[in-house]
């Protein structure tokens, strides 16, 4: 059962003061990080302070100053329109405020950018610290275009990004066949219908989750691809056909145009849809927890399965415009013929 909140301290909420507490006798302020996690605490005032007081203090420490880093992702992120983007726009400005500062933009130069993707390797984090730069290397750009105080030298630019292996890792059938018997037990087999989309249709989770009913042709399933990929009709099978039908049971006396839905009539989340992963992965032991912690992580993960489609597919289609994206979906080695 949690703490219940002190009836005289109300007025913290009321009066629109966001994460702050009293700690130690004192006011305190934790910044969001994203994904319910909080900062380090930031002290304010002793708990005597008058309300006015504290009010004010709360505004000097959330202020948005117009020339720093978290001015610039703050108003960055304000663009983004798919509720996806925004949250994961929202985690990395965090990653970076929190390991970098919310420092003035002419402080940031190469070398900073730099160090940061060299300390984000030793940390284990190298590939999270590519993202992250990259994703400032684009608000950067973006915002040199509208903004007198972004420096006209982007940082970010002629770093050495941290080396990233691509994925080789083929989900084997009988593994993919025990997590989705899991999946299609559930009252609810909404992660056995996303599973067949991914593989059958080669589909990111995204694509398959924001699958329209009207997206259902005579011909088979019309794919949207994401991240400009090249849209197409996956043509009918029985394995297809089979998966549409279990999709359409699902909250069927719904009124939704999405094919997948929760009862509201919107579509399945992400965050249910990685939920239902993890506990499939759990009950077929191929992600093994003790006492709330991962002693043994899955070899293999939800996008690897439009990997496997790929790899099965007879003319490797994936939807991507280059062969260089096709082949690192597909995760067989090439055969070729002796030399004599």
């Amino acid at each position: 059962m949690g703490r219940k909140s002190n009836p005289e301290n109300r007025w913290l909420k009321e009066a629109g003061l966001k994460h702050v507490t009293i700690s130690r006798g004192r006011f305190v302020y934790r910044p969001y990080l994203g994904k319910g996690k909080l900062g380090k605490e930031i002290p304010m005032l002793p708990v005597g302070a008058s309300r006015r007081d504290i009010i004010q203090r709360y505004e000097e420490i959330t202020e948005v100053k117009e020339d720093t880093l978290n001015w610039l992702l703050t108003i960055y992120k304000e663009r983004a329109k798919a509720p996806k983007n925004l949250k994961n726009y929202e985690h990395m400005q965090a990653k970076l405020i929190a390991d970098i500062g919310d420092v003035k933009l002419r402080m940031l130069d190469h070398r900073s950018i730099q160090d940061y993707l060299d300390y984000m390797l030793k940390d284990s984090r190298g590939i999270a610290g590519n993202r992250n730069v990259e994703h400032l290397r684009a608000a950067w750009n973006w915002g040199l275009n509208r903004f007198d105080q972004v420096p006209p030298k982007n940082p970010c630019l002629g770093v050495d990004f941290n080396d990233e292996a691509p994925r080789t890792r083929l989900i084997e059938q009988h593994e993919y066949d025990a997590v989705y018997q899991v999946a299609r037990a559930q009252r609810l087999p909404y992660l056995a219908v996303l599973m067949e989309l991914s593989y059958l249709c080669r589909m990111r989770a995204i694509e398959a989750r924001n699958l329209l009913r009207s997206d259902i042709t005579e011909s088979g399933v019309l794919v949207r691809r994401a991240k400009g990929s090249k849209d197409e009709i996956t043509l009918w099978s029985e394995r297809l056909r089979s998966a549409v039908a279990l999709a359409e049971s699902i909250n069927h006396d719904v009124i939704s145009p999405y094919l997948l839905c929760n009862k509201d009539g919107k579509p399945i989340t992400d965050d249910q849809r990685k939920a239902a992963w993890d506990r499939a992965l759990r009950k077929t032991g191929y992600r093994v927890m003790e006492n709330g912690k991962v002693t043994r992580p899955a070899e293999f993960t939800f996008h690897d399965i439009k990997a496997m489609g790929v790899t099965h597919h007879p003319e490797k289609a994936s939807g991507h415009k280059t062969r260089k994206m096709e082949a690192i979906y597909d995760r067989l080695p090439t055969e070729t013929a002796s030399t004599r």
